[in-house]
């Protein structure tokens, strides 16, 4: 199979893919310097790899956006916030989500 068989598909897009992608890594980027800032030491290749798996499972659900990381790490820290507060906003997300309430809160 040659990977590059369809390449001609995408390169109309390339004047958008490219500068959505460095935006969506350098925003990575600045959110571990964030955590880093408030005392948490994140692991950059690993934060960007996680972004990279979420971004490919939700474009397979039909998501056009790029995942990355919260930005506001040390306001949710100094918030008291921690990994529960990830998971309720998960939750709170997909509750919203898959009943329909984003066209009432909307």
């Amino acid at each position: 199979a040659d990977i590059f068989q369809h390449a001609g598909e995408v390169t109309p897009y390339i004047g958008l893919i490219i500068p959505v992608g460095l935006t969506v890594a350098v925003g990575t980027i600045q959110c571990v310097e964030l955590a880093k800032l408030a005392g948490d030491e994140y692991n950059i290749r690993w934060s960007m790899l996680g972004d990279g798996v979420a971004t490919m499972v939700a474009a397979c659900f039909g998501s056009v956006f790029g995942m990355t990381v919260f930005i506001g790490h040390p306001a949710f820290k100094a918030m008291g916030a921690r990994v529960t507060y990830n998971a309720l906003t998960a939750v709170t997300f997909l509750i919203v989500c898959y009943t329909g309430l984003s066209s009432v809160i909307l």
